[in-house]
């Protein structure tokens, strides 16, 4: 583990791009251990079940070394898993519980949007628009047709927000559920759920702005790593063009191995950024809202910061 966060960016009031220039600093100080633990953890999935407990162990074990660091209380990987192996299925079961309570509130948002449309009769409403989908309507009035446009994309964003906004604030409230149960004593399944619920509240636009623009700062890698997939196919299919025609199902599995290969490599690359951006929004939350009480051990010094 790295031991240069009394450095002046990390002591600081920490923004919105603050958290995300933390947890960049973080991920690159702890790059290999944390790929290490990420691998390990898709390598779990392959278990049923126990394995399925064990992913979401080595993902809260990752944010656990985060807080740690972070609260200059720098902990082995070794102590930190003997710390969290004993709650093991309560990471499982509080992952499964959270998945019913987000398909939950999902369907009644499927519903509620569905009976609102029939009672609103809305068919007819966007029956109104199809004069603008005539092209001589459009080359004669490009003004109207620009603005009816604007207007159907706007009901188009109210109608996607009725479905899903319910669904994503109840993620944003849950985001950080695992790290109290990784980091906290006298936790359990549900009370790291009320932990997360209590500490977001008031965050969720903050939480939802940092989330996106973690996934733009990985939108290059997104670009770089579909790229060479289609490169490799491309090379594969020239370079070994004559196997492939007298095996034409040697393209599809070549083309599978790949396609799986680099998602996995995605997977492990991705998963310690965002759990090392819930530990370092948890850490501020509780220092926000608890101050001293964030305090691991007596001799550890307070460090203000918070998120603005």
């Amino acid at each position: 583990m790295s031991e240069n966060l009394n450095s002046p960016p990390l002591i600081q009031p920490l923004s919105i791009g603050n958290v995300v220039n933390v947890t960049i600093n973080l991920y690159r100080a702890n790059l290999q251990l944390y790929l290490k633990v990420s691998l390990l953890a898709y390598l779990w999935l392959l278990v049923p079940v126990y394995g399925w407990a064990k992913f979401l162990v080595n993902s809260a074990l990752i944010s656990r070394l985060a807080f740690c660091e972070l609260m200059s209380q720098t902990e082995s990987i070794k102590d930190a898993r003997r710390y969290i192996k004993p709650r093991t299925w309560s990471f499982l079961l509080a992952a499964i519980l959270l998945s019913v309570l987000l398909l939950l509130t999902l369907i009644i948002s499927f519903i509620l949007t569905g009976l609102f449309l029939a009672m609103t009769r809305m068919e007819q409403v966007m029956a109104s628009f199809d004069p603008i989908a005539d092209e001589v309507f459009v080359r004669n009035n490009i003004l109207s047709a620009i603005f009816f446009l604007i207007i159907l994309l706007l009901i188009l964003l109210v109608f996607l927000a009725c479905l899903f906004a319910p669904t994503l604030w109840l993620y944003s409230r849950f985001f950080i559920s695992e790290v109290p149960l990784a980091s906290e004593t006298n936790i359990n399944l549900i009370t790291t759920l009320c932990r997360s619920w209590k500490l977001t509240k008031g965050y969720f636009w903050k939480i939802q702005i940092i989330i996106i623009v973690s996934f733009f700062l990985f939108l290059p890698l997104e670009i770089l790593l579909y790229l060479g997939v289609e490169l490799i196919n491309f090379t594969t299919s020239r370079l070994m063009a004559d196997l492939i025609s007298s095996y034409p199902l040697m393209d599809s599995i070549l083309v599978e191995m790949f396609s799986w290969a680099i998602t996995l490599l995605n997977a492990v690359i991705l998963l310690p950024f965002f759990q090392v951006i819930k530990a370092v929004i948890y850490y501020n939350l509780r220092l926000r809202r608890e101050g001293l009480g964030l305090r691991l051990r007596p001799s550890v010094p307070y460090v203000s910061t918070d998120i603005t």
